[in-house]
């Protein structure tokens, strides 16, 4: 991924994900449970809190002192960006698609 001007290498697979499910609900929060059924699906780990707050530590560090960053907001997270950015698009997703709210199953 690019921010500003520099490469910066995101990490594993879930993490990725982790960033992606943030980005697509920029400026909302994204609660726990949700982000734990689009990577496991209705089956997730017991340590998938502590995987968790691992992934978003690990990207926190990584935003650091660009124009987003990731906050916790009860059992959620938020990824909030600056005003000059805006969150990823998609030709197929929109906002006020209800499909769009619900969770995608990211099988890593």
């Amino acid at each position: 991924m690019r921010l500003d001007d520099r490469l910066v290498e995101l990490g594993p697979r879930k993490q990725r994900a982790v960033l992606a499910m943030l980005a697509l609900h920029a400026g909302r929060t994204v609660p726990a449970d949700r982000l734990a059924e689009g990577l496991w699906g209705d089956e997730p780990p017991p340590s998938a809190p502590k995987m968790f707050q691992l992934d978003v530590s690990h990207l926190r560090r990584l935003l650091e002192g660009e124009d987003a960053r990731i906050v916790t907001r009860g059992r959620g997270h938020e990824l909030q960006l600056s005003n000059e950015q805006s969150a990823p698009s998609s030709p197929w997703i929109s906002s006020s698609d209800p499909a769009a709210s619900q969770a995608s199953v990211i099988r890593c």
